[in-house]
């Protein structure tokens, strides 16, 4: 198993030791994609990278197919997409609050970030959430540090925002059947088709690199449309 001493290591390593890493990320995330909170969504970003970079690498190592026009297109693929991969790892793994330091292990990554972000107390002001539903099922979250705020944004020292989100109606933060760390204070969700023009309740709290969370906010009310 390739290991990384950080996770800018990444961009330096042979190609074939990328598609060992990307591949055992994917493995490990299709095991634990619950527990970790990990998205289909999110996932399938590296599912999309993994094979076409090993196909690649496998015209680049073999002495038959190996041509100067198969090494540029390997270089410029790796140019592309180095820099989601290391972004996906620190996003989804190294600052993921529902990882272990044993499980990032477990996977060839450090122990914790190299450079562990200054840690402040999470605020007491709660998430402030506007929702725009857009066409296609698709809903639009934009988050605020706090309710006078007029930017999208996180508060100092906060790393992310924790999403929880079902069908129906005055649920309670618990009864929310999905659960997600958000990490970017303005993004798109596509519900499935089954779940449009259904009432949903959302929730938001911030939480910092330790993993300790605010409290929750409002109930949000949401219905995906046409």
């Amino acid at each position: 198993m390739v290991v990384l001493k950080n996770v800018s290591t990444y961009k330096h390593i042979v190609p074939r030791q990328k598609v060992e890493v990307i591949d055992n990320i994917v493995q490990g995330a299709q095991a634990n994609r619950e527990k970790w909170h990990i998205t289909p969504e999110e996932l399938a970003i590296l599912q999309v990278i993994l094979p076409k970079l090993q196909e690649k690498v496998e015209k680049w190592e073999s002495p038959h197919e190996c041509t100067s026009e198969v090494r540029t297109d390997l270089r410029k693929y790796e140019a592309a997409t180095d820099a989601t991969v290391m972004e996906w790892i620190n996003d989804h793994i190294m600052y993921n609050p529902y990882i272990t330091a044993a499980e990032r292990v477990g996977l060839g990554m450090p122990e914790e970030p190299r450079r562990k972000p200054e840690t402040v107390p999470v605020p007491s002001t709660p998430v402030t959430a506007i929702i725009n539903a857009k066409k296609g099922g698709r809903m639009e979250f934009k988050l605020y540090s706090t309710s006078a705020g007029k930017r999208v944004g996180k508060p100092a020292g906060v790393l992310g925002c924790e999403f929880h989100y079902g069908q129906g109606e005055n649920l309670l933060p618990e009864q929310c059947t999905h659960h997600e760390p958000i990490t970017k204070s303005l993004f798109i969700k596509e519900f499935d088709r089954s779940e449009w023009e259904k009432p949903h309740t959302a929730y938001f709290r911030w939480y910092n690199s330790k993993g300790e969370f605010g409290p929750w906010g409002v109930a949000y009310r949401f219905v995906p449309i046409l």
